[in-house]
């Protein structure tokens, strides 16, 4: 399992980056929460030749519209003997994240860099 955590600022980000994973990502659950929302979705990986789960959660930080702090997981997707994932766990955080990093260059947000948790 891998982890990564960011933090978005920039006007009415929350709602923004909601929508950009909707629309980049099949969602395969989404929940709310107290002040956010969590999102699970899948991808193949085709090196391991099967899924590995993917949960993100988007919560505003002290209830504003203008600051989010986003947590992804990646997990799952070992296969053999040694359950191996052969990186691709750390692959699909870092992916989102420079997906979420090209989204805020171009919406003119702030994002931190990513880090673990």
């Amino acid at each position: 399992m891998q982890t990564g955590y960011f933090v978005i600022a920039g006007e009415n980000c929350f709602d923004q980056v909601n929508n950009y994973i909707k629309q980049e990502y099949k969602v395969e659950y989404e929940k709310p929460l107290h002040k956010g929302i969590l999102y699970c979705t899948e991808e193949f990986s085709m090196l391991a030749n099967n899924e590995l789960l993917i949960v993100i959660t988007v919560e505003k930080v002290d209830d504003k519209d203008d600051e989010c702090e986003i947590e992804i997981i990646a997990g799952g997707g070992g296969s053999g003997i040694f359950a191996a994932t052969w990186g691709n766990e750390e692959r699909r955080v870092s992916k989102f994240y420079n997906r979420m990093l090209d989204f805020c260059n171009s919406a003119g947000f702030k994002i931190s860099a990513l880090a673990e948790q």
